[in-house]
């Protein structure tokens, strides 16, 4: 009798799913993809090509603008905190993705030309900390990452009559035009929720001639928080021999259930787990190492120079989360090493989208693995704000310093992150 109910069943689930699978074919109904073949088959019945419409995927960059400029021919908007940038950045991106995955040849530009731009034309320029692969923004965009080994600190999209140019200066201050076939109409619209605030360009202001001339001058006064700052919670209960880090060692693809714990002295922890440690001091830093030619592999296991970039990024980021730490993170430089797939990456440590001048994240890859991280979990409490030194008093005591660009950054001391106005020369290639 059972063996009976059971058959029926089986050919009921037959015929219902031949129903479904003649209304998908004959009326266009979406089937759902898990059912697999019949799935695929009753997308091909129906005319729909199920190769070419499968799109590559993106990944969230890895590298954000410090600041963002809005230029209107002659006005100006100055984004340099995290809020700010965050959202006129959610505004640009689907434009720079689709300029990145259209860029034409490259030309030099001339730097005179560039500034004629910044005044006389519209468009955004985003400033980074560090230099950024291009290869990189372009896999980040969707696109193919192509071969060419460019590394830009600056970008700017250029709204043309009907398409985006798009701009990048290297590390050696040379500056290279490459026409797109991005629409220009989004950008419009971005620019019209950016009004001029009152800030520009030094070059407008031959008092401060001692700045780069494509240098933001914000046109009030630049305030930003003040945090007290100590060792992230999960490190010093470590340290102390408390719990065991659960969400931490799986950040870094340890299982916390085999992972052993070492001491090794009085404000320090040691975690291990077959040739994977993870070392955790008493000041707040990590460190992460494999042994024995294992290491962690890139996203998506791809251990191209991209998908390192963005497993570490993703792990440190993860590791920062888990501590409950406010920071983010951004790339700042790749540095090729002596072997052939060894590199070092960095990050940048930023608070409200300001970097921490002692605060970085190291990242070593050999043979196509990461083979170790160093880091710092940190907590930070809001505690006030601080009022930056006027960019004019800046430059007025940087005269016979320049050309010069002027970055907010945070100084970890005394337990205090307090923000202040650094600089960097500039050069002109």
């Amino acid at each position: 009798m059972k063996e009976k109910i059971k058959t029926a069943a089986l050919i009921a689930n037959g015929l219902l799913m031949g129903v479904l699978f003649t209304l998908s074919v004959s009326l266009g109904v979406s089937m759902d993809p898990s059912l697999g073949p019949l799935y695929t088959l009753s997308r091909w019945l129906r005319g729909e090509n199920t190769v070419s419409q499968v799109q590559e995927e993106q990944s969230d960059p890895a590298a954000y603008p410090l600041a963002v400029s809005a230029f209107q021919k002659g006005d100006l908007y100055y984004a340099y905190t995290q809020q700010p940038v965050s959202a006129i950045y959610t505004l640009l991106r689907p434009t720079l993705e689709e300029a990145l995955g259209s860029m034409s040849e490259k030309k030099a530009m001339d730097r005179q030309d560039y500034h004629r731009v910044l005044w006389e034309e519209q468009g955004f320029l985003l400033e980074y900390d560090g230099l950024v692969p291009l290869t990189a923004m372009r896999s980040w965009s969707g696109a193919s990452p192509g071969e060419d080994a460019l590394a830009f600190s600056r970008l700017v999209l250029l709204a043309e009559e009907d398409r985006v140019d798009l701009l990048l200066e290297t590390e050696e201050g040379a500056w290279f035009r490459f026409a797109t076939a991005a629409a220009s109409e989004k950008l419009r619209t971005a620019l019209e929720e950016c009004s001029p605030d009152g800030s520009y360009f030094a070059m407008e202001d031959p008092n401060l001639s001692v700045l780069a001339p494509d240098q933001p001058v914000s046109g009030s006064a630049v305030k930003l928080p003040v945090y007290e700052c100590k060792v992230a919670e999960v490190v010093t209960g470590a340290v102390s021999g408390g719990e065991m880090p659960r969400a931490l060692l799986e950040c870094f693809s340890m299982n916390p259930y085999l992972a052993k714990r070492y001491a090794a002295g009085e404000e320090m922890a040691v975690f291990v787990q077959g040739n994977y440690s993870l070392r955790l001091s008493g000041d707040g830093t990590v460190q992460f190492t494999v042994d024995g030619g294992e290491g962690l592999e890139g996203e998506n296991a791809e251990n191209t120079l991209v998908g390192l970039i963005g497993r570490g990024w993703q792990v440190a980021q993860d590791a920062l989360d888990s501590a409950g730490s406010p920071l983010d993170l951004s790339l700042k430089r790749v540095e090729k090493g002596a072997g052939e797939e060894e590199y070092t990456i960095l990050f940048s440590c930023r608070a409200a989208g300001v970097p921490l001048s002692s605060q970085q994240v190291t990242i070593h890859v050999q043979e196509g693995v990461i083979v170790s991280m160093e880091m710092s979990l940190l907590s930070l409490t809001q505690t006030g704000e601080r009022r930056i030194l006027p960019y004019s008093l800046a430059a007025a005591a940087m005269e016979g310093n320049g050309p010069v660009r002027l970055q907010c950054r945070y100084a970890l001391q005394e337990g205090k992150l307090t923000p202040y106005l650094s600089y960097a020369p500039v050069k002109e290639g």
